[in-house]
């Protein structure tokens, strides 16, 4: 018979090497994986954070800006208007069909240069 044990203990030290390797590469993933999350979650929230004082930086000047020509306004129509009064126009013979009620409606008006 052969004499088999010092290959099974060369196989099997080399076999807890190599699991020992795989274990602390796994490792090294999962921190990278982990940091790399945090990284972009920093990132997305910056982001975030400058497009919403952007924002807010253009909404207030907006506000500040006179109403002139270029600016668009809403209005609400007003609860009694009559349909007449926002009546659309009808398909070609002439005739205005009537839109719904004014109530709760809103027009945007858009002014020109």
């Amino acid at each position: 018979m052969t004499d088999t044990t010092g290959v099974n203990e060369t196989l099997d030290d080399a076999l807890r090497v190599a699991l020992t390797i795989a274990s602390q590469f796994a490792e090294r993933i999962s921190r990278l994986r982990e940091q790399f999350a945090h990284q972009w979650e920093a990132a997305t929230l910056q982001e975030y954070l400058e497009l919403e004082a952007r924002f807010e930086a253009e909404r207030g000047a907006t506000r500040a800006r006179p109403r002139s020509a270029g600016t668009i306004t809403t209005t609400s129509l007003a609860p009694d208007a009559s349909p007449a009064a926002v009546s659309l126009p009808g398909p070609g013979d002439g005739r205005s069909r009537r839109a719904r009620p004014a109530v709760g409606y809103w027009a945007v008006v858009i002014l020109g240069e």
